[in-house]
Protein backbone atom coordinates (compact mmCIF):
# COMPACT_ATOMS: atom_id res chain seq x y z
CA UNK A 1 0.00 0.00 0.00
CA UNK A 2 0.98 3.27 -1.45
CA UNK A 3 1.09 6.60 0.91
CA UNK A 4 -0.64 9.66 -0.67
CA UNK A 5 1.18 12.70 -0.10
CA UNK A 6 -1.36 15.04 1.94
CA UNK A 7 -3.33 17.39 -0.10
CA UNK A 8 -2.27 20.79 0.06
CA UNK A 9 -4.71 23.20 1.25
CA UNK A 10 -2.85 26.16 2.59
CA UNK A 11 0.47 27.86 1.55
CA UNK A 12 2.17 29.84 4.12
CA UNK A 13 5.09 31.34 2.89
CA UNK A 14 7.66 33.01 5.26
CA UNK A 15 10.13 35.61 3.77
CA UNK A 16 13.67 35.70 5.67
CA UNK A 17 14.77 33.76 8.18
CA UNK A 18 14.11 35.67 11.19
CA UNK A 19 13.75 34.80 14.82
CA UNK A 20 9.78 34.82 14.66
CA UNK A 21 10.34 32.51 11.46
CA UNK A 22 12.97 30.14 13.23
CA UNK A 23 10.31 29.86 15.72
CA UNK A 24 7.47 28.94 13.28
CA UNK A 25 9.83 26.07 11.37
CA UNK A 26 10.70 25.15 15.15
CA UNK A 27 7.00 24.11 16.01
CA UNK A 28 6.29 22.66 12.33
CA UNK A 29 8.93 20.31 13.15
CA UNK A 30 7.54 19.04 16.69
CA UNK A 31 4.19 19.33 15.34
CA UNK A 32 3.82 18.72 11.34
CA UNK A 33 -0.30 20.14 10.02
CA UNK A 34 -1.39 18.18 7.42
CA UNK A 35 -2.56 19.99 4.46
CA UNK A 36 -0.20 22.92 4.91
CA UNK A 37 2.71 23.38 3.00
CA UNK A 38 5.91 25.77 4.44
CA UNK A 39 7.63 27.54 2.31
CA UNK A 40 10.66 29.74 3.61
CA UNK A 41 12.48 32.30 1.35
CA UNK A 42 15.85 33.47 2.42
CA UNK A 43 18.58 35.55 0.85
CA UNK A 44 20.75 34.07 3.68
CA UNK A 45 20.43 30.44 4.90
CA UNK A 46 22.81 31.13 7.53
CA UNK A 47 20.74 32.94 9.22
CA UNK A 48 22.70 35.04 12.63
CA UNK A 49 20.83 34.92 16.13
CA UNK A 50 21.62 38.92 17.41
CA UNK A 51 21.48 37.48 21.08
CA UNK A 52 24.57 35.90 20.40
CA UNK A 53 26.39 38.71 18.88
CA UNK A 54 27.79 40.91 21.74
CA UNK A 55 29.47 37.06 22.86
CA UNK A 56 30.85 36.66 19.60
CA UNK A 57 32.66 39.71 19.69
CA UNK A 58 33.64 39.11 23.59
CA UNK A 59 36.08 35.91 22.02
CA UNK A 60 32.93 33.10 24.06
CA UNK A 61 31.75 31.98 20.55
CA UNK A 62 32.62 31.67 16.87
CA UNK A 63 30.57 32.68 13.55
CA UNK A 64 29.50 29.13 13.59
CA UNK A 65 27.84 29.32 17.26
CA UNK A 66 26.27 32.09 16.89
CA UNK A 67 24.08 31.37 13.37
CA UNK A 68 21.27 28.93 12.89
CA UNK A 69 21.61 27.05 9.32
CA UNK A 70 18.28 26.99 8.03
CA UNK A 71 18.94 23.73 5.82
CA UNK A 72 18.13 21.35 8.26
CA UNK A 73 15.40 23.15 10.28
CA UNK A 74 13.55 23.16 7.04
CA UNK A 75 13.95 19.28 6.24
CA UNK A 76 12.71 18.80 9.79
CA UNK A 77 9.98 21.12 9.35
CA UNK A 78 9.15 19.61 5.79
CA UNK A 79 9.46 23.21 4.65
CA UNK A 80 10.62 23.73 1.11
CA UNK A 81 13.55 26.52 1.12
CA UNK A 82 14.27 29.45 -1.45
CA UNK A 83 17.61 30.29 -1.20
CA UNK A 84 16.70 33.63 -3.39
CA UNK A 85 15.87 36.89 -2.37
CA UNK A 86 12.38 38.15 -2.78
CA UNK A 87 12.22 41.01 -4.91
CA UNK A 88 8.27 41.91 -5.16
CA UNK A 89 4.88 41.01 -3.21
CA UNK A 90 1.54 40.60 -5.30
CA UNK A 91 -1.02 41.50 -3.13
CA UNK A 92 -3.64 40.70 -5.84
CA UNK A 93 -2.20 36.79 -7.64
CA UNK A 94 -0.85 36.42 -3.69
CA UNK A 95 2.38 35.32 -5.35
CA UNK A 96 6.11 36.38 -4.49
CA UNK A 97 8.44 37.33 -6.72
CA UNK A 98 12.05 35.85 -6.76
CA UNK A 99 15.51 36.87 -7.77
CA UNK A 100 16.33 33.86 -9.95
CA UNK A 101 13.54 31.79 -9.16
CA UNK A 102 10.15 31.16 -10.37
CA UNK A 103 7.47 32.80 -8.09
CA UNK A 104 5.97 31.03 -5.23
CA UNK A 105 1.97 31.38 -4.77
CA UNK A 106 1.02 31.83 -0.86
CA UNK A 107 -2.24 31.77 1.36
CA UNK A 108 -0.74 33.46 4.18
CA UNK A 109 2.67 35.76 3.89
CA UNK A 110 5.12 36.53 7.02
CA UNK A 111 7.93 38.77 6.24
CA UNK A 112 11.00 38.88 8.79
CA UNK A 113 13.59 39.97 6.96
CA UNK A 114 15.03 42.39 9.57
CA UNK A 115 15.67 46.11 9.71
CA UNK A 116 18.29 48.24 8.21
CA UNK A 117 18.54 51.70 9.60
CA UNK A 118 18.84 55.02 7.61
CA UNK A 119 22.00 56.22 8.52
CA UNK A 120 21.58 59.34 6.27
CA UNK A 121 19.18 61.21 8.89
CA UNK A 122 22.46 61.66 11.07
CA UNK A 123 25.35 63.66 10.06
CA UNK A 124 28.55 61.82 9.79
CA UNK A 125 26.91 58.41 10.70
CA UNK A 126 27.69 56.98 7.32
CA UNK A 127 31.51 58.06 7.26
CA UNK A 128 32.36 56.91 10.99
CA UNK A 129 29.77 54.44 12.38
CA UNK A 130 29.07 51.29 12.09
CA UNK A 131 25.14 50.10 11.94
CA UNK A 132 24.68 47.09 13.85
CA UNK A 133 21.38 45.74 11.41
CA UNK A 134 22.21 44.26 9.47
CA UNK A 135 24.08 41.73 11.25
CA UNK A 136 25.41 40.15 8.40
CA UNK A 137 26.89 43.87 7.01
CA UNK A 138 28.16 44.60 10.75
CA UNK A 139 29.96 40.93 11.57
CA UNK A 140 31.38 41.88 7.69
CA UNK A 141 32.15 45.36 8.86
CA UNK A 142 34.17 44.26 11.75
CA UNK A 143 35.94 41.58 10.01
CA UNK A 144 37.42 44.50 7.74
CA UNK A 145 38.13 45.99 10.93
CA UNK A 146 40.37 43.21 12.31
CA UNK A 147 41.63 42.58 9.04
CA UNK A 148 43.25 45.73 8.59
CA UNK A 149 44.21 45.67 12.49
CA UNK A 150 46.64 43.19 11.62
CA UNK A 151 47.78 44.93 8.43
CA UNK A 152 48.90 48.00 10.05
CA UNK A 153 51.80 48.89 12.07
CA UNK A 154 50.73 52.27 13.77
CA UNK A 155 47.76 53.10 15.69
CA UNK A 156 44.27 52.84 14.63
CA UNK A 157 41.74 55.21 17.04
CA UNK A 158 38.68 53.09 17.29
CA UNK A 159 35.17 54.01 19.44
Amino acid sequence: MTMQPARIETDIVLIGGGHAHVEVLRRFAMQPQSGVRLTVIARDVDTPYSGMVPGYFAGHYTRQDCHIDLRPLCIAAGARLYHARAIGIDTKTQRVECEGRPSVAFDFLSVDIGSVPDASALPGAGEHAIAVKPIDRLLKSVAEIENELRQRTGAMEIV
